[in-house]
């Protein structure tokens, strides 16, 4: 088991949207190095080497590719990260109808 430390800017804090856009940007073939790595994967300069270091530590990336895991999380046709923020919307929307009428209380 590799031991994952954090140094210099990998010390970003893991941001919603990364796993995401690191998947994305390595299907597209992109290099995590390149100059324009920052700019293809909108973030600031330096956030691109963070990105990929949560990819390797979460073990949705490794060696320059898509782990398994990766694939079953992202992959288009998996939809697993689809159908579980279609879960939250289903559960938040459960929530504000109990609450407007009356069968939750406000705390």
């Amino acid at each position: 088991m590799a031991n994952y430390s954090f140094s210099g800017h990998e010390s970003f804090a893991c941001k919603s949207l990364w796993f995401k856009k690191g998947y994305d940007f390595v299907m597209q073939k992109r290099d995590f190095n390149a100059p324009d790595a920052a700019i293809c994967l909108a973030v600031i300069k330096n956030m691109d080497s963070s990105i990929r270091y949560w990819l390797k530590v979460c073990d949705i990336y490794d060696n320059g590719e898509i782990t398994p895991l990766g694939y079953y999380l992202f992959d288009t046709f998996n939809a697993v990260v689809l159908f579980l923020s279609n879960m939250q919307v289903h559960l938040n929307n459960h929530l504000v109808y109990k609450f407007h009428f009356g069968e939750l209380k406000e705390a």
